[in-house]
């Protein structure tokens, strides 16, 4: 798309991402080619913020 003279804007619309999304996989694909920006690591997932007796009381006292 970006390779046919397309916007970013175009390519969000027809592709339903974000700006930001088009703007990381173009620069995965500047640094690392097509194989690095398909073969993409997994990203290890973030700490929870709140325990289960935390996130029980959040949901319990927002239906007050």
């Amino acid at each position: 798309m970006a390779f046919k003279g397309e916007t970013d804007a175009t390519i969000t619309d027809r592709l339903r991402v974000s700006v930001s999304t088009v703007e990381r996989t173009r620069s995965k694909f500047i640094k690392s080619g097509i194989e690095g920006t398909l073969n993409d690591r997994s990203h290890p997932r973030k700490p929870r913020k709140l325990d289960g007796f935390k996130e029980a009381f959040l949901i319990a006292t927002s239906m007050l």
